[in-house]
This record gives C-alpha cells, structure tokens and sequence, in this order.
C-alpha cells in the first residue's frame, strides 16, 4: 500500500476559520486526538516507499562504449586463416632471404641492411626481416614455455664434427612473442584493420596459428645436435644479442648423429 499524505496549514472546520479558534481548549484536543492516527498511518505507509540512489554514470556513459564492446566484431583468428595459405606463406617463400647474407649485411650497417632485406611501417619502428636457411641445433630450452632452440647457420649441408656457435635463436613454444611476422609481412598494414587493438589482435592469432599449425608435430626431446631447415621472420635485434625467429617453417632434417 502506497500513502502520500499532506498536511493542511489550516484543518477544514468551520470553528478552525473563526479568530481564537486554534486555541480553543476544544481545538487542542482535537488535534491530540487526530495527530495519532495520522502518525499511525503514515508509519504504516512506510513499508511501500522505496528510496532509489541515483547510479553514478559508468565510464562507458562518460567515455563512451568500452574497447572490447567496439572491437567485439572483429575476428582475428578468422582475418589470419583468411592469410595464411593465400598471402602470408606464399609471401614467406618468395621474401625470403639467406639468413647469412642478411645476418651478415647487419653485422655490416643495420640500417643499409634494412634498406636492403627488411621491412618496416615508418622510420619510427624497427626493421623487421624474412629469412630462411638450414643449422644445426647448439641448445634447447625446453623447459620454459616460452622455448627456443639456437642454431648455427650451416654453409652447407654437412654438419660439422664439433657444434659452432649460435648465429640466431628459433621460438619453439607452446608461447610465441612478438610482432615480427605481421611486421615483416607489407601486405599486412594498419589500415586493413580498425585500431590499434584489432592490430595488436592480429599479431597474437598469427602467433597463435604458429603454434597450433606451424609447430604442432615439432619434437621437444634430443634436439642438441641435429638439424633443421627453416623459414621465419625476426625484429633487428639489439647490438649483442641473437636475432629471434618466429618461424613459419620448421622442420628436422635428419636423425640424431
């Protein structure tokens, strides 16, 4: 039950209008006798009055809507199977240069070999590369899940009777990083998507896509010492320190000697 009740200045009595009469000993008691009832019912009201607090605006209402509600319609994962076999591995097997002549034009002047082999959206950004080549396996972190293997670069197809030093460093996963491939690959720009996020998305389902497709029957146990074919993308690297290949193609080539 919902009650609104309101007072009058003045109850509506013909002996409340008359001078004197509101303090009439008649008058007095009847509002004592009427003000209880009135406080009954309006306390018994009470029970059907609902207070609602005004709800503070959300920062969507501020803002506007939040960056996954805008971006709820983009497919990355579909966008880079869309890719895969028509654009980015064709392009990876035309692109590709020997990792030892773009390994060793960057020993040489990282900014010609750029010029030279690589790729990158703007001056800004860092240089981003498309090799291939064969090596031989120096060491396997396998324990981590962000695994590797390092590989020295081969000349030719024999392996030599001691283990050289690494040239580069391959990503074997299951946890794959960086951007290089979609970076490397100029088909791939930042106007094909909608913003940063959706680009940042894309890099994440080609790594994806490296782990499920790419490396899915690559083995974990008793690499050191064997050897592999390859063909991948990798970031310029600090001075210093190897080249990381995210790889496109990975494959042993031969048994365990």
């Amino acid at each position: 039950m919902s009650l609104s009740l309101r007072l009058p200045p003045n109850l509506p009595h013909p002996a409340l209008t008359t001078p004197g009469a509101r303090g009439s000993p008649a008058i007095r008691l009847l509002r004592r006798r009427l003000f209880p009832g009135l406080l009954v019912l309006a306390l018994i009201s009470l029970p059907a009055c609902k207070l609602v607090r005004n709800a503070p605006a959300s920062s969507a209402d501020n803002h506007g809507a939040s960056s996954e509600a805008v971006n709820q319609g983009f497919n990355a994962a579909g966008y880079v199977a869309g890719i895969w076999d028509q654009q980015l591995l064709p392009y990876v097997a035309a692109q590709a240069v020997p990792a030892t002549t773009v390994l060793a034009a960057l020993r040489d002047n990282a900014d010609a070999a750029g010029k030279a082999y690589g790729h990158r959206a703007n001056d800004s950004t860092p240089w981003n590369f498309v090799v291939r080549g064969d090596g031989v396996i120096t060491a396997a972190n396998t324990a981590s899940r962000a695994a590797t293997i390092d590989v020295a670069l081969l000349p030719s197809t024999s392996p030599p009777a001691a283990l050289p030093a690494a040239d580069l460093r391959i990503q074997i996963g299951p946890v794959i990083a960086g951007t290089a491939v979609r970076d490397a690959a100029d088909f791939i720009k930042f106007g094909s998507v909608t913003n940063q996020l959706e680009f940042a998305q894309v890099s994440r389902a080609i790594n994806d896509r490296i782990r499920d497709q790419t490396l899915k029957d690559f083995p974990r146990d008793n690499l050191v010492g064997r050897k592999v074919s390859f063909r991948g993308m990798f970031t310029a690297p600090a001075s210093g320190t190897l080249p990381v290949i995210a790889p496109l193609s990975l494959g042993i080539m031969e048994a365990t000697p």
